[in-house]
């Protein structure tokens, strides 16, 4: 079966839980969480990878977007 091609998005959901991030906290966690949907799925985002999609180490990643990606179980 093929995999649907968008996953659903709750916008007061999301904005609920957000708005304690910055702009660009904000850009990083949606970019991770729509390519974890788009590219790597189960298989997670490798953490060598962040400084490409995002431009930040795992180690460098603002703290409030590492609570974030580690809540909603973005596999990394």
């Amino acid at each position: 079966m093929a995999k649907a091609p968008a996953f659903q998005f709750y916008a007061q959901d999301f904005l609920t839980g957000v708005m304690d991030l910055t702009m660009e906290e904000r850009g990083i966690y949606i970019t991770l969480l729509a390519r974890q949907w788009a590219v790597f799925n189960e298989k997670g985002i490798p953490k060598k990878r962040l400084a490409l999609l995002v431009g930040y180490d795992w180690e460098k990643l603002p703290e409030m977007v590492k609570e974030r990606v580690q809540k909603a179980r973005v596999r990394l």
